[in-house]
């Protein structure tokens, strides 16, 4: 990536001078959807010392300060340390589960997930009886910058007890990963405000008033400039069992067929896959591999 220098970056009503950037081209890489998901660039924490970043859905704003006496935070709102190790200044926080576990994380809201647990750190729990497995998922972790990365096997968790601070977060749904570190993602978000106090170190976490529900799905699919295929798969679902595997092209879901309406421009597609897709009950699929169309009837 090149790197510039720009003199103003306004996000709302926040502006930014005499700023570092990176430039990067979506195209130019392996990610297939980065230009419809990133086209307006990406927030690095490399500005977020000397400020006070609450991520509110429930207003559907990110809100910036100088203080967090500016912003809505309730008086009885736990908090936890915020871990700054320097450049680029990544918000690191401690949890915890029971009396005898606790490990470092990254709040990074580039994971889907509510918590994707660091393989050492999941086996350290295993061993203490300390989360349960409810299951395998099948595929690849994800699309980043970079690209896809390789077919895993990762283990879908129930944490009972998981602390933040003096924040306690009950029956957690957690994933397994083999990289490090642990991953606070976007998930905790549809659930809790997360506020990050770079001015006095700490993070402050507190249920939102009106949750959503986390998604809920035993398939996730992805575009690619050939098509939309499956990205991963819980093993043992249903969708399992009838044949649905990483890696095959969804030629149809119900009535939909799945190709670009407007073929140089894919995002509206992209946007329906992530979106629309997993909620879709009942859900008639036909996927092709080997060169023979399949019929994946779910309900």
């Amino acid at each position: 990536m090149g790197v510039a220098r720009v003199d103003t970056l306004q996000l709302g009503e926040l502006v930014f001078r005499d700023l570092p950037v990176l430039v990067y081209d979506p195209q130019a890489y392996a990610s297939d959807t980065a230009a419809c998901l990133l086209d307006g660039g990406v927030i690095g924490s490399d500005v977020m010392p000397g400020n006070v970043w609450q991520f509110d859905l429930d207003a559907g704003a990110l809100h910036v300060a100088d203080s967090a006496d500016a912003l809505d935070i309730p008086a009885a709102t736990p908090t936890a340390p915020l871990h700054l190790f320097g450049f680029p200044f990544a918000p690191i926080i401690d949890w915890s589960v029971g009396d005898k576990f606790t490990d470092k994380a990254l709040f990074d809201t580039g994971s889907p997930a509510t918590v994707a647990v660091f393989a050492r750190a999941y086996e350290a729990l295993r061993q203490q009886r300390l989360v349960r497995s409810t299951g395998v998922l099948r595929g690849h972790e994800g699309e980043a910058a970079g690209g896809l990365g390789p077919e895993i096997s990762r283990q879908l968790l129930d944490v009972p007890q998981l602390r933040v601070g003096g924040a306690t977060l009950a029956d957690v749904s957690a994933v397994s990963r083999p990289q490090a570190p642990t991953l606070f993602g976007a998930g905790l978000l549809a659930t809790h405000i997360v506020t990050l106090d770079y001015v006095q170190r700490r993070i402050l976490i507190h249920p939102r008033a009106t949750p959503e529900a986390p998604p809920s799905s035993d398939f996730a699919c992805r575009w690619t400039q050939d098509g939309v295929r499956v990205l991963n798969v819980r093993v043992s679902s249903p969708a399992w069992r009838k044949g649905l595997r990483p890696g095959q092209r969804v030629l149809q879901a119900n009535e939909r067929l799945l190709e670009p309406t407007d073929p140089a421009n894919p995002c509206e597609l992209v946007a329906w896959v992530i979106d629309t897709l997993p909620q879709l009950h009942p859900l008639t699929l036909y996927v092709k591999e080997g060169g023979k169309t399949k019929t994946i009837e779910l309900d």
